[in-house]
């Protein structure tokens, strides 16, 4: 069976989020299929958080496997997690992710699921790493090449000094999913994916 991606969920919080989980709206999985969370989120102060610091649950109690999260953000907190959780019946339900007593300025969740996977490695290589000032192109290297038949699904985020709309430029050969101004010009976030590759 040919892998096939499906977009469930993209939402964005208000701004001056605060503390507390941020929930998406309801969705309901694929039968069979490996659910896929992207959560970003902005500190209101420059508290020492990154995506380390980023929590999940969900409303019918899925096993969530944290697959990437960021560690470091140049000159500011902020910083992206990536989870997945096999789904056997899909049901409609939410995911909320929660950054504990941070202060958020701003939370992005986007969510989707895969079928025809492979169920027993479902992810076969991950990578994160940071740039000094997101200007220019950025390189990262997966621990391992991909298969031929996979997805490789990458995601960035940027903080700004200034209120600025530069959007963020996928990389050679990936397709744009989201590119969201996260904070009205001082937080960009970018999805993109990429099939058919082995390196």
């Amino acid at each position: 069976m040919a892998l096939v991606r499906t977009n469930r969920d993209q939402r964005t919080s208000a701004a001056l989020f605060g503390t507390g989980g941020f929930a998406s709206n309801a969705f309901t999985p694929s039968n069979n299929s490996l659910l896929v969370v992207i959560a970003f989120f902005i500190d209101q102060a420059d508290s020492g958080s990154e995506g380390t610091s980023l929590t999940i649950t969900d409303s019918v109690g899925l096993t969530w496997t944290s697959r990437a999260a960021t560690t470091g953000s140049p000159a500011w907190s902020y910083g992206l997690r990536i989870w997945t959780a096999p789904v056997t019946t899909g049901v409609s339900m939410t995911v909320t992710i929660d950054c504990g007593a941070v202060s958020v300025d701003i939370y992005r969740v986007e969510v989707y699921d895969y079928t025809g996977y492979d169920t027993t490695t479902p992810v076969g290589a991950t990578a994160t790493g940071t740039d000094a000032d997101g200007d220019g192109a950025a390189s990262i290297t997966l621990s391992a090449a991909p298969a031929t038949t996979s997805e490789v699904i990458a995601s960035a985020l940027t903080v700004l000094n200034a209120d600025v709309n530069i959007g963020i430029t996928n990389g050679a050969g990936f397709t744009e999913l989201f590119d969201a101004d996260m904070s009205a010009g001082f937080g960009w976030s970018e999805t993109e994916v990429r099939s058919g590759s082995t390196s």
